[in-house]
């Protein structure tokens, strides 16, 4: 990716803060800002005063930027075909969008129901955790139509869900890591480009992760508590 972009920018830079990169954006400073990955504290509100500022505010696929969306990417809008297909080097690792583009399916399975604006959906991942981080990366998703189904899935396949294979290639191999499931509500929300797209909402009492403990599957919910 460096030597992509440095092949045509004046000059790439590591500000170490990507609420101010994406105020930079929006003033002017910048051209473009690139967050690999997606933290909601690090990113809304820079998205929000980018966006509002003229910016294009997307994922890495071009599809518009939200909480759920794996990387925060603000663009000049006159650069945004050229900046955009330098993102596809990212494609099939943990920073590329929940969706299919292009006509290539990716890591999430579609859902039994047809998409239909407005309509509930739950999403089940089972993604790998290191130490105290949030997901470091994702194993496998899937959406349902019922919050009881996507939990029957996650009972089914925690317990038999490897670890990736960068995980184990780490020198202390898979120490410090490990997998767990979540249940997370959402709806289906038109896009501009007149597809229909799945958008996690915030805080949903419905929301709950999944440890193995001992073996066992045990659910927790957003507050930490059992259930």
């Amino acid at each position: 990716m460096d030597q992509a972009l440095s092949q045509r920018a004046q000059r790439v830079r590591r500000i170490g803060s990507s609420a101010v990169e994406l105020a930079w954006v929006a003033d002017g400073t910048l051209d473009a800002s690139l967050t690999l990955g997606n933290r909601s504290w690090d990113t809304a509100a820079g998205a929000i005063i980018a966006r509002e500022a003229g910016a294009l505010v997307v994922d890495a696929d071009g599809s518009q930027h939200s909480t759920s969306s794996r990387c925060a990417i603000a663009i000049a809008p006159g650069l945004r075909e050229t900046l955009l297909p330098l993102l596809r080097i990212v494609r099939g690792t943990r920073y590329w969008p929940i969706s299919v583009t292009e006509g290539e399916a990716t890591l999430t399975a579609q859902p039994a129901a047809e998409r239909v604006a407005g309509a509930t959906a739950f999403l089940a991942t089972i993604g790998v955790g290191i130490g105290d981080d949030d997901t470091a990366d994702t194993v496998a998703e899937k959406e349902f139509s019922s919050s009881r189904d996507a939990q029957t899935w996650i009972e089914q396949e925690l317990p038999v869900a490897e670890f990736p294979t960068w995980v184990v290639q780490r020198p202390r191999g898979a120490a410090g890591a490990f997998l767990f499931g979540a249940v997370q509500r959402g709806r289906y929300e038109p896009e501009a480009c007149g597809c229909v797209v799945w958008q996690a909402e915030e805080g949903s009492a419905d929301d709950v992760e999944a440890y193995l403990v001992e073996g066992q599957v045990r659910w927790r919910d957003a507050q930490g508590m059992a259930v």
